[in-house]
């Protein structure tokens, strides 16, 4: 868990020294995107990276929690790790412009102080929705299957957010510069859509015998429709 985090924190404090370097001069294509924002790379190692080692050595310290005491450490330890990553983003907003030797990048891609305010924002998220989870007992069967599933969420957010190399999307269309009210909108679609399939996946694995029962019949009637008329 120690090793876990402290690669996080080096990874964002790296951040801006790694993106300010023209990496496709330097390397190929294919090892650049993974570095670099230039060429159109949404998710290059720094920052992103960091939220995966972060997240990981947070995983490592929950598994050590008894299964029955889980519930309340997250809600304890939330609240105040949201706070200490809030509060170290601020500073950190605040001293960086004032170090010369930092390169002045793009703030939400770039910033070492932008990634801590984002781990203290889902914290806080992780927060209120431990408060809200008693009202959300009777939906606990669903929210589990979202939370088994949590690779493919991300999976299919991304397809419906951004499109793929075949056709673009929502996030390829309005780069930068959708208003406030289409975002919220557009949230709620890539929100939505991603968990209506995830919910529909689950529901055709579960009970694929019988669909398939119903797509025979509907291919057989579709059949004896065109031979017929």
């Amino acid at each position: 868990a120690r090793w876990a985090f402290a690669t996080g924190v080096v990874i964002s404090f790296l951040t801006p020294f790694v993106n300010s370097v023209p990496w496709f001069y330097i390397v190929p294509e294919f090892v650049g995107t993974f570095l670099s924002y230039q060429h159109g790379s949404i998710f290059p190692i720094f920052p992103y990276a960091s939220y995966m080692f972060i997240g990981a050595a947070a995983g490592v310290a929950l598994s050590r929690v008894p299964k029955e005491d889980r519930f309340g450490y997250i809600r304890r330890m939330s609240w105040r790790i949201a706070l200490l990553s809030g509060a170290a983003g601020g500073v950190l907003a605040l001293v960086i412009p004032m170090l010369g030797f930092v390169p002045d990048l793009d703030f939400l891609q770039s910033s070492p102080a932008c990634v801590w305010l984002r781990v203290g924002a889902v914290s806080a998220f992780i927060y209120c929705v431990s408060l809200a989870y008693p009202l959300m007992r009777r939906f606990e069967n669903l929210l589990a299957l979202f939370g088994k599933q949590s690779l493919v969420v991300y999976v299919v957010h991304l397809i419906i957010l951004f499109g793929t190399p075949w056709f673009p999307s929502i996030g390829r269309f309005y780069v930068k510069n959708a208003s406030l009210e289409f975002g919220l909108l557009a949230a709620v679609v890539v929100v939505g859509g991603t968990l209506l399939i995830v919910y529909a996946e689950d529901l055709l694995a579960r009970n694929a015998g019988r669909i398939l029962r119903y797509a025979r019949l509907s291919l057989a009637a579709m059949l004896a429709y065109a031979l017929l008329l």
